[in-house]
């Protein structure tokens, strides 16, 4: 199962219990969505050490939402100002390293792939891959696609990616409709 992360850490707590209990007792893999924003470096370690406590294998790591105010959040449930390891990461190439550092390879990592760009992205799509690329570089196995309905953008996106030497799996984000 995708258990979700809270923008700023906000369901820290609540992604971790559902994480751990599906881990633990329901008996399928579990993809922790983990992400960068409002969050330090001791409490990411935090949510990675329970996590591998809790036997979960997969982590998504993304940047999420682009707010370092959110980063207080993180500072006043878990790290206080006189403690190493406060400072924050920017980009998710950093977490996957730092995943790949503390870590090992115990855990699987995937990343975000965004075959029509990513919205909040100032480069060109050719950029993007080039950057996506760093990452696996850097220690990720697995590029989870933003979502997306037209299947000949995703196909157009996955030759493009294998062609900048990309050889992972990638795997197609979809979301159900829901009404019509």
């Amino acid at each position: 199962i995708d258990v979700t992360w809270g923008s700023g850490g906000s369901t820290f707590a609540r992604s971790l219990e559902v994480a751990s209990h599906a881990q633990r007792f329901s008996g399928v893999d579990v993809l922790m969505h983990l992400t960068l924003s409002g969050m330090t470096k001791k409490s990411l370690r935090r949510a990675l050490d329970q996590a591998k406590y809790s036997g979960i294998r997969n982590i998504l790591a993304l940047r999420g939402e682009d707010d370092r105010r959110k980063l207080s959040f993180s500072k006043n449930f878990s790290d206080s100002d006189d403690e190493e390891g406060n400072e924050a990461f920017e980009y998710a190439i950093e977490l996957v390293k730092f995943i790949k550092e503390e870590y090992g390879d115990y855990f699987g990592i995937a990343v975000a792939g965004h075959p029509e760009c990513h919205e909040q992205s100032r480069f060109s799509l050719d950029e993007e891959i080039a950057h996506l690329k760093q990452k696996v570089d850097a220690g990720a196995n697995l590029i989870i696609t933003q979502l997306f309905y037209d299947a000949d953008i995703f196909i157009s996106y996955v030759k493009k990616c294998r062609n900048a030497g990309i050889k992972c799996p990638i795997l197609p984000g979809i979301m159900p409709i829901q009404s019509y």
